[in-house]
């Protein structure tokens, strides 16, 4: 800050102020230090530091009085009486970029508020200790509203280019068929040259793949929020997320102090178990996206839930209500043979989706079955750690390589990540370089392996 001062002027450290860094911005003191020199004989300007979460403001002020505050510059929140009768003025953490921008950091980085005081500790900031769990929430409240807004701008667009992405792909396919067969291909159809074109009450809602999948705080289905996601399967994009929480720190404070709670925003829209979260984020998300964007999901690629499978769709006592046609032996019954009340609550307006495996999810399940078999010990199996991430390796390779060919091709290979294991390679394909080592030590060429291999 010297370096802004004419050298007969120097600016002094005030008693209360240590030795130790500031985050600041210069800029904001250069005009306002000009004009305490030009309205003041030079002298010695007298500095005064006070410090809002990792910011600080500097007071500075000149032998005859004149002050000059960044604080004045921040906007005022009215904060509690002190034991001496008068109210104390609060600055609002959020009008701080640096503050915004720690919290911002400490999100990409997935760390807490005690990581955080450290890493400001460390920085020589001083008071890092006071950024702790209460600055952060008050850091939160303004800056998650500016988040949720930005979230929410780029997941319409994000619609918008999956909408793009399929449509674009219908045309392709279309467009190949009827190179070769006008007929099998059908009519044209719709390009999104011409869908965007349309009147937005008159576009045809567009019918997407998407997967979905769910996460929790805590493991053991035993925390109170979840966060589920909604991806585009062609643009591997975020189309929608939902946030399911089944507690409110400050209602629940509130509830416990016998208090109304003040005007926030609050987090709980959930009540039930953990597990079920799964299942209800994904009927609501699917009826969010059918009527509030111009699309519907034809195809979802999830893990193997059942609840969730089962709620997904259309009620059969709607149904009946209806008059719509479904076969009578599709409605579950109890043993005696009496109609199950359905557990389904999908409107009868929104299509059902479709429900596709998740291969991940699959190799997932499969590897969990082998790390059992380990943990029971050598008096029960022989296998060991290696041979559980070579099986679960092997399997995950079969369901990529396979997962387009028929039932009965990949009954056949479904052999192959086993005896792979223990050097056997007769339903190997050719991917498997211990099989090509194999045939080149009798001679064979490639041809005869894949000739073996379709035989």
């Amino acid at each position: 800050m010297n370096n802004m001062l004419c050298k007969e002027c120097v600016v002094q450290n005030s008693a209360e102020t240590k030795e130790s860094l500031r985050v600041i911005v210069p800029s904001m003191y250069h005009d306002r230090i000009e004009k305490l020199l030009d309205a003041n004989k030079p002298g010695d300007l007298d500095v005064g530091v006070c410090h809002h979460g990792c910011a600080s403001d500097v007071k500075i002020c000149c032998e005859d009085g004149h002050e000059y505050n960044c604080d004045a510059k921040c906007r005022p929140v009215k904060g509690k009486k002190g034991k001496d009768g008068k109210v104390y003025r609060r600055v609002k953490l959020s009008t701080y970029e640096s503050n915004a921008k720690m919290l911002l950091a400490q999100y990409v980085m997935g760390v807490g508020g005690e990581e955080i005081q450290q890493f400001l500790a460390l920085l020589d900031l001083p008071h890092g200790k006071n950024f702790s769990k209460n600055a952060l929430s008050r850091v939160e409240c303004d800056v998650g509203v500016v988040l949720r807004d930005v979230t929410d701008t780029c997941m319409k667009k994000a619609i918008m280019e999956e909408i793009k992405a399929t449509l674009d792909e219908k045309y392709n396919d279309w467009k190949n068929i009827s190179f070769f067969d006008a007929n099998e291909a059908g009519d044209e159809p719709l390009t999104f040259e011409k869908w965007i074109e349309m009147d937005e009450s008159e576009r045809p809602k567009v019918p997407v793949i998407v997967s979905f999948d769910m996460g929790w705080q805590r493991r053991g289905h035993c925390s109170i929020s979840g966060h589920a996601f909604l991806i585009g399967a062609r643009t591997k994009k975020v189309l929608a997320n939902i946030v399911c929480a089944k507690e409110c720190d400050k209602c629940k404070q509130s509830h416990a102090n016998g208090k109304k709670a003040e005007p926030h925003h609050c987090p709980k829209n959930y009540e039930g178990s953990s597990k079920a979260m799964e299942a209800n984020a994904a009927l609501e998300v699917t009826k969010r996206m059918f009527a509030d964007h111009p699309i519907y999901i034809e195809k979802i690629v999830a893990d193997d839930d059942s609840s969730m499978k089962a709620l997904v769709r259309h009620s059969y006592e709607e149904k009946e209500k209806e008059n719509h046609l479904f076969p009578l032996w599709s409605w579950p019954c109890t043993s005696e043979g009496q109609k199950k009340t359905s557990t389904c609550m999908l409107p009868l307006h929104i299509p059902e989706p479709k429900w596709l495996a998740d291969p991940t999810h699959r190799t997932k399940v499969v590897g969990k079955r082998f790390f059992d078999l380990l943990k029971k010990g050598k008096k029960f199996s022989t296998i060991t750690k290696a041979d559980c991430l070579r099986m679960k390796k092997y399997y995950g390779y079969f369901l990529k390589q396979n997962r387009d060919k028929s039932i009965d091709e990949m009954y056949h290979t479904s052999f192959a990540p086993l005896e792979h294991l223990f050097d056997c390679h007769d339903y190997c394909g050719t991917w498997c370089k211990r099989k090509q080592q194999l045939a080149r030590e009798r001679g064979e060429t490639t041809g005869d392996i894949e000739g073996n291999e379709a035989h």
